[in-house]
């Protein structure tokens, strides 16, 4: 053997391992970003599902009003018309959507009491205002989280190879 050969055989496994751990921090590195991107992904999909799922729950609510304010077009007191075609939005809301609470049969009647009554002056407006600061701040909130996703899926685009069309 030569020099040349021992040298080779000396030096090429801690080439190859030096070459093989510094592949191996690279993958874990872009695979973090990849899961991490991911379970942004996944979070932002489960809440569209969920908007959609109460989307279809305001839907399902208009039509039981619109049921309910049909049955009571024509009635005598305005005290016992109120109650009576809450309990029996209620009633009908809950028939047709079983997995709601108490609390949330009565949100859903709000919201379509004040889709409803959207001429009419609001009777309060605080509670409006904060509604419109929660709001503001939830999209704020989306917005930046927006733009965290896209810088991390830039780096992750910056990482990976580009393919090359042949």
């Amino acid at each position: 053997m030569n020099i040349g050969d021992t040298l080779i055989n000396q030096i090429g496994p801690v080439v190859i391992a030096a070459v093989i751990g510094i592949l191996g921090v690279t993958i874990k590195a872009v695979g973090n970003v990849i899961i991490e991107l991911i379970q942004k992904k996944k979070e932002e999909v489960e809440q569209k599902l969920e908007i959609g799922k109460h989307q279809q729950e305001l839907e399902t609510a208009r039509e039981v009003w619109g049921m309910i304010d049909e049955q009571y077009r024509i009635t005598g007191k305005v005290e016992d018309l109120i109650k009576s075609k809450a309990n029996d939005f209620d009633k009908l809301l809950l028939a047709k959507i079983p997995y709601l609470t108490i609390d949330e049969v009565q949100d859903l009647r709000q919201a379509i009491a004040g889709e409803v009554n959207k001429g009419k002056k609001l009777l309060n407006e605080d509670s409006f205002k904060t509604q419109l600061v929660d709001i503001q701040n939830k999209n704020n909130k989306l917005v930046q989280e927006n733009s965290e996703l896209k810088a991390k899926l830039n780096q992750v685009k910056s990482v990976l190879p580009i393919e090359q069309s042949q």
